[in-house]
């Protein structure tokens, strides 16, 4: 068994993950841990930390974060949005009073500013996976939803060639 590990973090997708691990449904001999935190911004300090513990604790070779909506955490007053990259808070899920252009636009540079600060902690490979954003984009088409382009792949893939 190799003991060096993958740690997949992200929200209630990676719960889901996780359990299929423990079920036995998909193949796991222990390089796998996952970390699922349902409804939270990738910009969770509390995430963050546990990330750092697992790293400093386990022997872990890679990151793979499932990018969440990055409309979660939405509710965040706007006088935290700016302040650090990272916010401690129960800041989670979305919110429909929440949802407007320019919290969508503070909510993005803010998950830019926690993916750098994540490229920029680890020494091991960080990878992304834009999961949320695809399944967003093939919800709305699928249901004829007016499709936000700030949440477009191409954008955001573009925004992480930069980090």
């Amino acid at each position: 068994m190799n003991s060096d590990k993958t740690l997949i973090v992200g929200s209630s997708h990676v719960v889901r993950l996780r359990h299929a691990f423990q079920s036995h449904l998909l193949p796991n001999d222990g390089q796998y841990v996952c970390f699922g935190f349902p409804g939270t911004p990738l910009w969770s300090k509390t995430v963050f930390q546990q990330v750092q513990k697992a790293v400093a604790t386990q022997r872990i070779e890679k990151i793979v974060l499932f990018l969440p909506d990055l409309r979660f955490g939405n509710l965040i007053p706007d006088e935290l949005l700016f302040q650090e990259p990272l916010t401690a808070g129960q800041y989670t899920h979305i919110q429909k009073a929440g949802i407007n252009l320019k919290k969508d636009l503070a909510l993005a540079w803010k998950t830019l500013s926690a993916l750098e600060r994540y490229f920029d902690a680890f020494k091991i490979p960080v990878h992304v996976l834009c999961y949320d954003l695809f399944f967003r984009i093939v919800y709305d088409a699928a249901y004829g939803r007016p499709h936000n382009p700030l949440f477009s792949l191409d954008h955001f893939e573009c925004w992480l060639d930069t980090c």
